[in-house]
């Protein structure tokens, strides 16, 4: 499951930087960890394939309205649901961090990051959202 998270937390990585919004979208995915990680309500109702996608999309619109987070998160959010892999969310957060460059609120943040993905060749690929997503 490490490859999985690896290419999540890249494919956000890449849209996130290529919309100038890497460190909002880091700051936005660590809350959301937050909540994951306090909920176990949220974590099986997410992780339930009895739970149609719709509905937990809306489910993820309400805790991204209500966090005031971006509809990169949001996207992002839907694709992890829909391939029903929102049980790497924290796994994900771990490695977009890490990539990332650690704290997100830094003041060399984004410069590391920047660093980091071009090292890697992350910075140069473009996402691919499937089921329509446009991240």
């Amino acid at each position: 499951m490490r490859s999985a998270s690896l290419q999540y937390a890249n494919v956000l990585a890449d849209i996130a930087l290529e919309q100038g919004a890497a460190e909002p979208a880091a700051k936005q995915l660590s809350a959301f960890g937050a909540v994951y990680a306090e909920s176990a309500e949220l974590r099986t109702f997410l992780a339930s394939p009895a739970v149609t996608i719709e509905v937990k999309h809306a489910v993820i619109e309400k805790i991204i309205a209500r966090m005031g987070a971006s509809k990169i998160l949001r996207n992002f959010l839907f694709v992890i649901a829909d391939h029903r892999r929102t049980p790497l969310i924290p796994e994900i957060i771990a490695t977009f961090q890490q990539r990332a460059g650690g704290n997100p609120g830094s003041p060399d943040g984004q410069e590391n990051r920047n660093k980091v993905f071009a090292r890697s060749g992350v910075a140069g690929r473009r996402g691919r959202a499937d089921r329509g997503h446009d991240l």
